[in-house]
């Protein structure tokens, strides 16, 4: 008699292997945009058009890395604790909404900074783009207290053992 094979993937791990794959990607990405002018003076920028859009997608794979990190934390959390603690339960459903949220905020943001795109790179275009600068700050400050709170959620739960 056999027993039952489980899974070595738990759904955290799951969650880990795509976020991993993204940040080689994103990696990878943002070595290239030295290349085209990244990290010297806008003057220098050989290619503004291909920096702008490697900086996009950049900003893209980040967003969707982090993401998934911070899902696969609380999906850790909550196979390491279960869900016996009702407010510990809650905590991670409203800190994996907001993790998803934010993503969605820094993709959406990020993407439509300027309208039409193309305006991002070639002022030549006629278009209107918004402040980054404010959008990004406030993506910051949320990220900020959104890790903090993942991290420090189970150590009143770790102390009680």
């Amino acid at each position: 008699m056999s027993s039952p094979t489980r899974s070595i993937f738990s759904p955290a791990s799951t969650l880990a292997n795509p976020c991993q794959f993204l940040y080689i990607v994103f990696i990878v990405c943002f070595g290239l945009t030295t290349r085209y002018g990244a990290g010297r003076h806008i003057i220098f920028a050989t290619d503004v058009r291909l920096l702008q859009i490697f900086n996009l997608t950049n900003e893209n794979l980040y967003a969707c890395a982090l993401a998934l990190l911070k899902w696969s934390v609380l999906l850790l959390y909550r196979q390491l604790f279960g869900s016996r603690v009702a407010w510990f339960d809650r905590l991670t459903w409203v800190a994996a909404t907001v993790a998803t949220a934010l993503a969605l905020q820094v993709l959406i943001t990020s993407d439509l900074q300027c309208i039409p795109i193309a305006t991002s790179w070639d002022p030549s275009i006629s278009g209107t783009c918004f402040d980054y600068g404010k959008s990004a700050l406030v993506a910051y400050v949320i990220n900020f207290v959104t890790e903090l709170t993942i991290l420090t959620m189970p150590i009143p739960l770790v102390l009680r053992l």
